[in-house]
């Protein structure tokens, strides 16, 4: 009974459990001066090229990256952090309920890696790791006068 009971417990959580969206990762440049800006899911090596199979994450951390390289970043409405999950077409998109982004490891101006678990709805969810490459480009900013 109990092997039967761990084979179906087993199996029911194997199909729970979300992909991580496969992919290049980068950090943004952002416009707001304590903010960093990460996404996930891109198919090439730059951090202008297109959309993954599978979608991609953006995530909004709206405080600076820890100096000592640890931090967790919490999802949700009164969170640290905001995430939206987009289709490969980016026709469709979902914003982050509740969840989590951990920072373990930073070099600063260089990559950024971690772990997320993300809740976009009942039945929508992701999981994973990432390892994102700083992007060279500046923020495409309005100047404010």
């Amino acid at each position: 009974m109990s092997i039967i009971w761990l084979t179906f417990s087993l199996i029911a959580g194997c199909a729970a459990k979300p992909k991580p969206v496969l992919g290049h990762d980068f950090v943004l440049p952002s416009c707001e001066p304590t903010a960093t800006e990460l996404v996930f899911g891109l198919i090439g090596p730059e951090c202008a090229s297109g959309v993954g199979k599978r979608g991609s994450i953006r995530v909004k951390l709206h405080t600076p990256l820890p100096s000592d390289g640890l931090g967790r970043y919490e999802l949700g409405e009164k969170g640290t952090a905001d995430a939206t999950w987009c289709s490969a077409n980016e026709q469709s998109c979902a914003t982050a309920i509740s969840g989590f982004i951990q920072i373990n490891g930073l070099d600063h101006g260089m990559a950024v890696s971690g772990d997320y678990s993300m809740i976009f709805s009942r039945r929508q969810s992701i999981e994973g790791v990432f390892g994102a490459e700083w992007c060279g480009i500046s923020a495409p900013c309005e100047e404010t006068r």
